[in-house]
């Protein structure tokens, strides 16, 4: 007779749901409005060609006056991929996507303030973001991660798009513009 703690232990399919949730991927970031650092988990789908990010993003207020929490969503998809002749290395040209940004603050809003007329400004509480980079991976000698990958990305804001094209107060693409860039490390 096997011991009872054996037979819980070779139940087929019994953590199969849990495995579902592992991120493929952990991801670092700073900048594109996301956060002076971000961190969070990544998903690969489509053999890595669209992958979904889910990062927590801190600015200390001794860099944005006060304390800024965000939580964002992020979606990208990697079109052109360049690999090396042994395959070990790949050069991702082009990778771009939209993410959510959420800023955790009372600086941000949903609905005006009290004493300003509703639609008198833009809700600021949640942003549609685009952004377009480029990214490196490489092996990892690692145990914990079978690849590593580095990124640099520019990002628009939708409300600072909407701004240059209804307002056109001097504002150039370099105002709306925001860099960030970034490490992964492959699971």
């Amino acid at each position: 007779m096997a011991p009872l703690g054996a037979e819980e232990e070779s139940t087929p399919g019994r953590f199969d749901w849990a495995a579902g949730l592992m991120p493929h991927y952990v991801n670092l970031h700073s900048g594109s409005y996301l956060g002076l650092l971000a961190i969070g988990p990544g998903y690969s789908f489509i053999g890595n060609l669209y992958q979904v990010e889910l990062l927590y993003g801190y600015v200390p207020a001794i860099v944005g006056g006060r304390d800024i929490h965000t939580l964002s969503l992020k979606n990208n998809i990697h079109p052109y991929e360049y690999r090396r002749y042994d395959r070990s290395a790949s050069l991702f040209f082009g990778f771009s996507g939209i993410y959510l940004l959420n800023p955790d603050s009372r600086m941000y809003f949903l609905r005006n303030p009290g004493e300003f007329p509703a639609g008198y400004y833009y809700p600021t509480r949640v942003r549609v973001g685009i952004h377009s980079g480029i990214l490196y991976k490489w092996p990892a000698p690692s145990p914990y991660f079978s690849r590593y990958g580095i990124y640099a990305e520019l990002a628009a804001l939708d409300v600072y798009i909407a701004a240059r094209h209804y307002e056109h107060r001097g504002r150039t693409v370099a105002d709306i513009i925001s860099w960030g860039f970034g490490f992964s490390g492959y699971l």
